[in-house]
């Protein structure tokens, strides 16, 4: 208990400090809104080691890795889960449980109302409110959480999970982050239990606004089934599974539950394993990688680039088609999901999804390169993709990179796109070039 004392200090001097001096000044903009979700997801993952360090000794970098990993929802580790005692598994699994939804959020919900309050909530990558303020649709999130939560520890329960296992991993599965307190994830799990991890994960990769709807107004068609984000999902994630499935049977004769889960666990980015990846082809390493990178949908728990950013760059192919084979005189109508939208309106969103889309290769091809350099030459280039991806993403699958063997380099480019894929790299961009203007400034 002495490390979540020192823990709890830490963190109540940290924010008494930066809130103080910030006290009284203008008004939380758009920029500082992008800046304090920037820095509080690093500050918080910063406090977030202390337990590891003070309670087991835990090096620095480790420690930093793992409490990073399990706020951005990621579920890589650097330690053996096995080993920690329950304390250390539990930390790391509220960790995840916390970032699934998202710190912001968290402290959204707890703090009086302010008029700065639907920037921070923009701020993490959320773009729907489910009720008319900030405050209402935070506390109905949580309370949506909170109620899946302990419908999925008590669906692996009745499944005959040991209690423990299932209050840990039913936290993580619904969070998609995928922390497991086994050495192995779900390898040596049973056939069952497998199966009943397979919709807590997918009600993770499902935004709030369809739960929302589906749960709270009683539309579960619409809801789950209704947006055309939501049919992407259903369509990739059922036709993935069967052509993994499909592809490992024939190859290496693997079970098809195997195949299936990790499926789901790439689409929905949760990160559970039931096989070792680092022998499978190269053909389903790629299909796997680019589920992730698309990954989950927008206002869910899941990371990627969510599947609404998809849907509106095929809609602008198709906007764009239509304009130009359009007859004199003909207009062409935007519509988007039944909602007719103004030419502006459609420009910004494709705006928004092009430039997050550019940014996100940008980094990735980067991060790749700097992996190259930090893993040993004799990995196959496939691999080192596939754990940048998952990282990026938020997934926490690996085919072997990751552990502690992992050099320092190494693991702190997964942590730097850990850290950029959970805000959606748009405030880290905010971040630096803030940085950019105030060094060139101090220069003049």
């Amino acid at each position: 208990m002495q490390a979540f004392a020192w823990t709890a200090a830490a963190g109540f001097v940290l924010g008494q400090g930066l809130y103080w001096p910030a006290r009284g000044h203008t008004p939380t903009q758009a920029r500082h809104a992008m800046l304090i979700a920037a820095l509080a997801w690093l500050a918080v993952s910063a406090v977030g080691t202390l337990p590891f360090i003070i309670g087991r000794g835990i090096p620095v970098i480790n420690a930093m890795f793992e409490s990073l990993s399990g706020f951005t929802g990621t579920g890589m580790s650097v330690l053996r889960a096995d080993r920690l005692p329950h304390y250390l598994q539990w930390w790391r699994s509220l960790s995840q449980w916390i970032g699934g939804v998202g710190v912001i959020v968290l402290l959204l919900s707890i703090l009086p109302p302010r008029h700065s309050a639907l920037e921070l909530y923009y701020s993490e990558s959320r773009e729907q409110k489910l009720l008319p303020s900030v405050r209402s649709t935070a506390r109905a999130i949580w309370s949506i959480y909170v109620v899946y939560t302990g419908l999925g520890i008590g669906l692996l329960w009745l499944g005959q999970v040991p209690i423990w296992r299932a209050i840990n991993q039913g936290m993580t599965a619904i969070a998609t982050g995928g922390f497991a307190i086994t050495g192995d994830s779900l390898m040596s799990s049973t056939p069952l239990a497998k199966l009943l991890y397979l919709p807590i994960m997918i009600a993770g990769a499902i935004g709030f606004y369809a739960h929302y709807h589906a749960v709270r107004e009683r539309r579960p068609i619409q809801g789950w089934f209704g947006s055309s984000e939501q049919k992407l999902f259903w369509f990739i994630l059922v036709l993935g599974a069967l052509a993994l499935a499909a592809n490992n049977f024939i190859l290496y004769r693997t079970s098809w539950l195997d195949s299936v889960l990790q499926w789901v666990s790439a689409a929905t980015t949760t990160g559970f394993q039931s096989a070792s990846l680092a022998h499978w082809h190269p053909g389903a390493l790629f299909m796997m990688s680019l589920v992730m990178l698309v990954g989950a949908t927008a206002g869910s728990t899941g990371g990627g680039l969510k599947m609404l950013r998809l849907v509106l760059l095929y809609k602008s192919i198709v906007w764009r088609l239509a304009e130009i084979t359009r007859r004199p005189h003909e207009i062409v109508r935007l519509t988007f999901d039944g909602e007719a939208l103004a030419k502006d309106d459609a420009n910004s969103r494709v705006q928004a999804a092009t430039t997050l889309t550019y940014g996100w290769f940008l980094v990735s091809a980067t991060a790749v390169l700097v992996m190259t350099y930090s893993v040993p030459d004799t990995t196959p280039l496939q691999i080192t993709i596939f754990d940048v991806f998952s990282a990026q993403s938020n997934v926490g699958l690996t085919a072997g990179l990751v552990g502690p063997s992992l050099s320092i380099p190494g693991k702190l480019t997964l942590m730097v796109v850990m850290w950029m894929g959970r805000l959606e790299i748009i405030p880290i961009m905010v971040l630096i070039a803030v940085a950019l203007q105030r060094t060139t400034r101090k220069r003049i």
